[in-house]
């Protein structure tokens, strides 16, 4: 019994040790994911908000656009780009006992769209996050099937934007662009977000919600 507590015990550190922050691998990002700032840059806007968690520590980018970062936890951070874009980074654990890391990259172009990888703790890709088939439409009960598809067919384009609601669960929600306001409107009874949540492999529907 003793060998065994030890043995838990020793496991439990090396992968404390082997579970690096979400600051710590955003300030050791490859440039060609983030080329906004430079390394030194991202070291320095990390330190800023490590000193001040009250309010959003922020840089001008070599592109001369604002690069602020908003929030800042072991698991999960937040940067916006301007207003143009937000970059979201969540720790997850594994089953193995190591860590990996979302990647989200939301766009505004020119309603948000949303794109997501995962990797390993040096940069490797390990697998997209797919939700192509994430119902993000529900008819509702008093609704007809006519009616349904005929507010359906008002979608011509499909932006999913996606969100960190924790470390492991991302938000889903469905933008229609080029679309009067009238149209939208009709959507409104529709359109459903929806939650992924992560199981230790992979990001998977909630079947609860």
């Amino acid at each position: 019994m003793c060998k065994k507590i030890i043995t838990f015990i020793l496991s439990v550190v090396m992968v404390s040790a082997n579970a690096q922050t979400v600051g710590d691998m955003f300030m050791s990002m490859p440039d060609s994911l983030f080329p906004y700032l430079t390394q030194e840059q991202r070291v320095e806007l990390v330190k800023l908000k490590q000193v001040d968690t009250s309010t959003s520590a922020v840089l001008r980018s070599v592109f001369n656009c604002s690069v602020s970062l908003d929030s800042l936890e072991a698991a999960c951070m937040t940067v916006n780009i301007d207003s143009t874009m937000t970059v979201e980074m969540a720790r997850l654990a594994t089953v193995s006992g190591d860590s990996l890391y979302c990647l989200l990259q939301t766009v505004s172009a020119p309603e948000r769209e949303t794109v997501a990888s995962i990797y390993n703790k040096v940069w490797e890709k390990v697998s997209d996050v797919d939700w192509t088939d994430v119902p993000l439409l529900n008819r509702p009960d008093t609704m007809s099937d006519k009616e349904f598809a005929n507010r359906t067919s008002l979608i011509e384009f499909r932006m999913v934007e996606a969100r960190l609601e924790n470390a492991d669960t991302i938000v889903l929600k469905l933008n229609v662009p080029m679309l009067s306001s009238e149209d939208k409107r009709l959507l409104q009874d529709i359109l459903v977000q929806r939650r992924m949540r992560w199981d230790g492999e992979k990001y998977r529907i909630d079947t609860l919600q």
